[in-house]
């Protein structure tokens, strides 16, 4: 019998550092009340602290997972940051040893080479960073103000060719707008450049997603987990990908309704692997998470799975009031730019309502 993907998120890693953390406090607090029994007391201390530790490693080893192919400036960024920081606090250990004599010149030639390395970095990465005008771009963007944005990443483009995340705003912005060819252009001409980064699979896949073209969609999705597999709005796109894509498959004949309905079975299976494993990954968008719900439901009910079905229907009326959020917002945004989005949200309205008729 096959076992189906859990879609709830445990977050495992600060549990252990919160539970440790406690254990070790609240033992450490009862040290001196308990000396007859402070060796057991010591070793739930230590324990605690263990637990607590390997907690943060979880936590690191997802966090260096969920930056994996997101590296806009460079793969070596990061390191060279990490460089400084320890310059920094090499020129700050060395000025404050009691150092004499001889010592004493060579601990002012190595303080002030940690220091001076330490501020040539700086200046590095703050030239090579991102730019003033792909933040201000941003900003425009997050303001509604499209035109401003496009503006200024064609003045970004002149200056800063090399610079990779103009390419990504650009494509986002075209997709956004309906111009999806530039859009594609843009996308692709990102892979070209960066095949390790995940921005450039990831917007060919959604524009053609808006295309109707859901299996092109589906792989360039698949490179995009492939590029970044800890990134849950990766899993996220492709599960909703293969959820359109077995939508759209129809049989007039026999022969073909049962080759149809297969391929809904295949789709509903890899709707439901990555959506679900977008949702154990934790989805920071409280609306994304409602449509991850709504057709991790509707997988679950092609593959007949009633039960499984009723309890994610259950979780999604816990989620009426983001519902309500999302319609609202909706309700003020042009009407030909958010056509599928009201009808989904419909959907999951009329769902939510009981107005759906029951389906097997």
């Amino acid at each position: 019998m096959k076992t189906y993907p859990r879609t709830t998120r445990i977050p495992w890693a600060s549990l252990m550092i919160i539970v440790g953390l406690l254990a070790a406090t609240l033992a450490w607090m009862t040290l001196s009340l308990t000396r007859d029994r402070a060796g057991l007391v010591r070793v739930i201390i230590g324990g605690g602290l263990a637990l607590a530790a390997a907690g943060g490693v979880l936590w690191l080893r997802a966090q260096a997972r969920s930056a994996q192919g997101l590296r806009i400036d460079g793969p070596g960024r990061r390191y060279l940051f990490v460089l400084l920081v320890v310059l920094l606090l090499l020129a700050l250990l060395i000025s404050a040893l009691p150092l004499s004599g001889t010592l004493a010149w060579v601990g002012s030639g190595a303080f002030l080479l940690c220091l001076g390395g330490a501020i040539g970095l700086g200046v590095h990465l703050a030239r090579n960073g991102s730019p003033a005008r792909y933040r201000q771009a941003l900003y425009a963007l997050k303001q509604g103000d499209e035109e401003s944005a496009l503006r200024l990443l064609n003045e970004l483009e002149q200056d800063r060719p090399d610079f990779y995340g103009a390419l990504y705003l650009r494509s986002t912005i075209l997709r956004r707008r309906g111009q999806y060819q530039e859009a594609l252009v843009a996308a692709r001409a990102l892979i070209e450049r960066r095949p390790d980064l995940y921005y450039g699979y990831a917007e060919e896949g959604l524009t053609l997603l808006d295309l109707g073209r859901p299996l092109e969609a589906r792989q360039a999705l698949e490179r995009a987990v492939q590029v970044a597999p800890g990134l849950a709005e990766a899993h996220y796109n492709l599960g909703m990908a293969c959820a359109v894509t077995g939508g759209s498959e129809a049989g007039s004949s026999k022969a073909a309704q049962a080759h149809a309905d297969e391929i809904r079975r295949d789709a509903a299976r890899c709707a439901l692997d990555h959506l679900g494993q977008a949702l154990r990954q934790g989805l920071h968008d409280d609306v994304a998470e409602l449509i991850a719900r709504y057709y991790v439901r509707e997988s679950f009910l092609a593959l007949d799975q009633p039960e499984r079905a009723a309890r994610e229907l259950s979780r999604l009326r816990r989620r009426a009031a983001v519902l309500r959020a999302w319609q609202a917002e909706l309700a003020e945004a042009p009407w030909h730019l958010a056509r599928r989005e009201r009808q989904l949200a419909e959907a999951i309205a009329r769902l939510i309502a009981g107005d759906e008729p029951l389906r097997r």
